[in-house]
């Protein structure tokens, strides 16, 4: 995991790109001293650096030569009143990559900033491109209905299903295809934040408001102004955020933590959760009011499991989009792959499956879905379950992608014979982030190996 450091006041641009890039899994710090600057950049050595500050070219150059002063493997990207200053970058023709010099927008500043640290873009489509073309269920087909309906008003809705049915895909198509496409998408995780954190996140807060508070900040509503905010995880939200949540949606009014000025925005709310929201009403921990509020429009995704039609034309996305990312040959499976996928219950719905053609991809190893798709007798019913099942589907998910990370720089190390700085900028991480990793997944250890062969063999 890399750490990206944003330097300057805060801006409508910089501030959508923290967050986009924040939900990636990158570390991401925000400061406004120069002093704070140096002491981060020697002692992080941050993969990226993008500064907001009204700089013109000279002082442009100067931020940059300071960046490479301390931290020698950092990216820069500095954004000034006349767009994206080109001295800034150190990692290759990025404008000659399609992102302009001119006109910075929070799409552009994202688009550049997403191929320096991962090589592709993640924006507009975040995956909206396989939720209907891919699909043909009819579940699918009445969903599709429905968001179709819907698309171009500002009406609330409320998506609910499993986890990683693709409540934040719907969420995105929702937005992409919306009159308010070219305004800002801001995502955030109701149950990644304590209460007290989320209400200066959605609502943000003025100087002195609590301590540490040394500058204003915007919250979340006011960065998507004239755009779409998606709650995530809307069934976490403490009782008293849910009062001050209703007040917006009734008047698109708020204030700042410390300050008594309203402030007015025009945000289209989407709210999702895998929780039973009327079950928490009756349980007396979802304001009714507020329930009521939200089911304006309600949408229901059905989990992989109840759409199996689905699955043919869902891997076949994956394995294209996967080939084209990490430079892998196409793979075509044989039938009797096709019938595990199939007769599979997909516990953790498209984002399980999604995750399996990703390390099948990068492994060219078709046996991966033979190994992992075992069938089991549970209560007399024949179930499936990935093999070797230990803990929830978080935990699953996250050692099949380390396991996968871990191969991919096992075996760019091997090509390059060892060659960790051109290792780095093959896998398009910093120096720094790759000894990390190298360190963390034991992979030094069959470095010594190596030597070991060389120098007796």
């Amino acid at each position: 995991m890399g750490t990206v450091l944003f330097f300057g006041p805060y801006t409508p641009e910089l501030q959508q790109c923290f967050q986009i890039i924040g939900s990636r899994g990158e570390e991401v710090i925000w400061e406004q001293r120069e002093a704070r600057l140096l002491n981060v950049l020697k002692n992080r050595q941050p993969s990226l650096v993008i500064s907001g500050s009204a700089l013109d070219e000279t002082d442009c150059q100067a931020l940059t030569t300071i960046v490479e002063e301390h931290s020698p493997h950092t990216a820069t990207i500095v954004v000034t009143p006349g767009g994206m200053c080109p001295h800034a970058y150190r990692l290759g023709p990025i404008l000659e990559s399609g992102c302009p010099a001119h006109h910075t927008t929070p799409e552009a500043l994202l688009l550049t900033t997403e191929r320096l640290l991962f090589g592709e873009p993640t924006i507009p489509s975040s995956g909206v491109e396989s939720l209907f073309t891919r699909t043909s269920s009819e579940c699918m087909k009445q969903l599709e209905k429905l968001v179709t309906q819907i698309i171009d008003t500002d009406a609330t809705v409320l998506l609910q299903g499993e986890s990683g049915v693709g409540k934040g895909v719907v969420a995105s198509y929702l937005h992409v295809f919306s009159p308010r496409k070219e305004k800002p998408f801001i995502k955030i995780n109701c149950a990644a934040l304590p209460g007290e954190l989320l209400e200066s996140e959605l609502f943000g807060y003025e100087r002195g408001a609590f301590t540490g508070a040394q500058n204003a900040k915007p919250g979340k509503f006011e960065c998507a102004n004239g755009g779409t905010i998606l709650l995530d995880e809307i069934g976490d939200l403490p009782l008293h955020m849910q009062a001050k949540l209703l007040h917006v949606l009734e008047d698109n009014h708020f204030s700042r933590l410390g300050s008594s000025q309203d402030i007015h925005v025009n945000v289209r709310v989407i709210v999702a959760t895998n929780r039973d929201l009327e079950g928490a009403v009756k349980a007396g921990k979802f304001r009714k009011d507020l329930y009521y509020r939200l089911k304006v429009m309600s949408l229901l995704i059905p989990p992989l499991r109840e759409r199996v039609q689905d699955i043919h034309g869902l891997v076949n996305y994956f394995v294209e989009k996967f080939s084209r990312q990490f430079q892998r040959s196409k793979m075509v499976f044989a039938s009797e792959i096709w019938r595990k996928l199939e007769h599979y219950a997909w516990p953790g719905n498209v984002r399980e499956l999604e995750n399996l053609m990703k390390r099948v991809v990068i492994l060219q190893d078709s046996r991966i879905i033979e190994q992992e798709l075992k069938s089991v007798e549970v209560n007399g019913h024949v179930m499936n379950r990935p093999l070797g099942y230990s803990g929830g589907l978080k935990e699953i998910s996250r050692r099949a992608s380390r396991e996968a990370e871990r191969e991919v720089i096992l075996n760019t190390l091997q090509q390059t014979h060892w060659n960790r700085t051109l290792t780095a900028k093959i896998l398009q991480i910093s120096y720094k982030a790759l000894l990390y990793k190298i360190q963390e997944m034991g992979l030094s250890d069959l470095r010594a190996d190596v030597l070991e062969n060389e120098i007796f063999n």
